[in-house]
């Protein structure tokens, strides 16, 4: 099976994917599965804050405008916290 893993700490240069043997699960033990898209939410929203209050430095009152990225999910988020 393929499993993004983090070897190292970093940004999301220190995410791989791996491809890794399936596991067995024993009988006090309890297989999670997760969806990606729902596991990748925290991701874009990490994303979003980044570009909104790192890089461009948005202060309140001021306005956001996001071009091409409002159909994906880090673009969605910009567009939730941009809107008063």
């Amino acid at each position: 099976m393929l499993a993004v893993r983090i070897h190292e700490y970093g940004n999301c240069d220190a995410l791989s994917l791996d491809d890794i043997p399936v596991p067995e699960i024993e009988r006090d033990e309890l297989l999670v599965k997760v969806d990606a898209e729902a596991a990748s939410l925290p991701l874009a929203g990490i994303t979003a804050w980044e570009a909104i209050v790192d890089a461009a430095r948005v202060q309140p009152g001021q306005r956001v405008l996001a071009l091409s990225e409002s159909g994906r999910a880090v673009g969605k988020i910009v567009l939730y916290a941009g809107t008063p």
